[in-house]
């Protein structure tokens, strides 16, 4: 009984194996692939939902990205980063902040962070594959090894046929979890740098406030 238990848990073992190491190459290939896009742009959809506290809120945005820099439009906001400042501009109160972020903050804000967060501090898990929206998609569970993390784990979900990131979602530890979803994407179209620098002069009654 006991070598018939042993067995089971090394057959275990190595299938555990083998999928993390499917779920990694799956990563990597989607890391590479998001790394040799000049640009990327589309729509996105912001889902954040805590059931014990009746939360259910949903957004629609914009992003462009070219390489580090960004440019995100969501929920009355509008944020740029053109590589060195981030510009933080809420438009209902007519009010821009001009900084230069600490790397850490920067980091974890950046948009292309999604295609490669799983490199540092994650172990992979490959859940399988699932039908949605008549696509065929793996869904992966990345796992923290820090425990002070605020969730529990990452589930991404990628296109098994093109390999793009369809979405990501947080499950919290306190109920919070926030899904984002790639709604539409463009690759490789030319994109001004000025796309990621606020424009002072196109909005002349904007409170600045520079702080860098």
């Amino acid at each position: 009984m006991k070598k018939i238990i042993s067995i089971t848990v090394l057959v275990f073992v190595a299938l555990s194996s083998v999928l993390a190491q499917d779920a990694k190459s799956i990563l990597d290939k989607l890391a590479a692939q998001s790394k040799a896009c000049k640009t990327m742009q589309g729509e996105f959809e912001y889902k954040l939902e805590n059931k014990s506290s009746n939360i259910y809120e949903t957004s629609k945005g914009k992003y462009i990205i070219k390489g580090d820099k960004y440019f995100i439009d969501v929920m009355g906001a509008e944020t740029y980063f053109d590589g060195q400042y981030l510009y933080s501009f809420i438009k209902d109160v007519d009010e821009v902040s001009i900084q230069n972020p600490e790397s850490d903050d920067e980091d974890f804000l950046k948009p292309s962070n999604l295609f490669t967060i799983y490199q540092k501090g994650y172990e992979h898990e490959y859940v399988g594959k699932i039908i949605e929206n008549g696509k065929s998609i793996h869904v992966i569970d990345l796992l923290p090894k820090k425990e002070n993390q605020n969730f529990k784990k990452i589930i991404a979900k990628i296109d098994v046929k093109t390999n793009n990131l369809v979405s990501m979602e947080s499950i919290g530890k306190s109920g919070d979890d926030v899904e984002i979803k790639i709604l539409t994407l463009k690759k490789d179209l030319p994109v001004s740098d000025s796309k990621f620098v606020f424009d002072e002069t196109a909005h002349p009654d904007v409170e600045v406030i520079d702080m860098r």
